[in-house]
């Protein structure tokens, strides 16, 4: 959307439509901001944290322990999972 409203080819305040439904997204080329509103979460599979950790070339010690990684979706889905501190990725 952004690329599009630069271009001049779309209105800064535009609706993406994706396959979760209609998006309205309000972009400002000259500050570089595109800003959407979410979709309602949808909270998914819990992963193990072993899992998680490997599928990006991490230890599963790399992530914190409160809370399992889990799919959460706002129209498309994402593992989200909480790194230990910052030294965990780094």
């Amino acid at each position: 959307a952004f690329v599009l409203a630069a271009e001049g080819r779309i209105e800064p305040n535009a609706t993406q439509v994706v396959a979760a439904g209609e998006v309205p997204v309000e972009i400002d080329v000259t500050a570089g901001f595109v800003w959407m509103q979410q979709l309602p979460p949808g909270f998914g599979a819990e992963v193990l944290a072993e899992d998680a950790a490997a599928a990006v070339g991490l230890d599963a010690g790399a992530l914190a322990t409160r809370a399992l990684p889990t799919v959460v979706s706002t129209g498309v889905g994402h593992l989200m999972a909480q790194a230990r501190d910052d030294d965990a990725v780094a």
